[in-house]
């Protein structure tokens, strides 16, 4: 795998990440990115994020926690094709005020819907400065089946998923037509 630079890996535990990795966001991270080239060599892997609340210090136990209780379930992810398990841990300091373990969907979240983009007027060089602002207030509340209702409901977030994912249900066939482009 590492052409024999160390000893095989057995399986992947991509993380602690300082901040969640769910919603459609999945898709943007190197933390689950990580656990997904592993499980495309055939390894059983996990991706763990913890969620990150402003200046609070983070629950690295809660999160150190939560990996090690569900480290014996990726053996069961062996032989299984590519699967991940995406991992969330809610910002939760004291373990026995987590609620427990649910098995999620990922919700429809997505960053750049809940950004401000304010530009600043041009400055002396007559460059403009750009300032992104996570606008909080206007997050939706999530059902508790998803990974980000989980999560702020104070569980611990398990999403199996998969690197590869086809889309034969869309034809393509009359907008290459369209487009002047060869068909087979």
């Amino acid at each position: 795998m590492l052409a024999g630079a160390c000893p095989p890996a057995d399986v992947v535990v991509s993380g602690i990440n300082r901040g969640l990795n769910s919603g459609s966001n999945v898709l943007l991270s190197g933390t689950v990115g990580a656990a997904m080239v592993a499980a495309l060599w055939g390894l059983p892997a996990m991706a763990v994020s913890l969620q990150f609340v402003g200046d609070s210090p983070m629950p690295w136990a809660t999160a150190s926690w939560a990996a090690v209780q569900l480290f014996p379930l990726l053996e069961g992810l062996r032989g299984r094709g590519p699967l991940v398990l995406n991992v969330n841990v809610p910002h939760i300091h004291e373990i026995a005020e987590v609620r427990g373990f649910r098995q999620t969907s990922i919700s429809d979240f997505f960053y750049g819907r809940y950004l401000e983009l304010p530009v600043e007027s041009e400055d002396a060089e007559g460059r403009r400065r750009v300032a992104f602002r996570f606008v909080r207030e206007r997050v939706p509340a999530f059902p508790e089946s998803s990974d980000d209702g989980a999560i702020r409901a104070g569980y611990v977030s398990v999403t199996p998923l998969s690197p590869l994912v086809g889309r034969d249900d869309v034809s393509l066939a009359e907008g290459l037509s369209a487009a002047g482009l060869t068909t087979i």
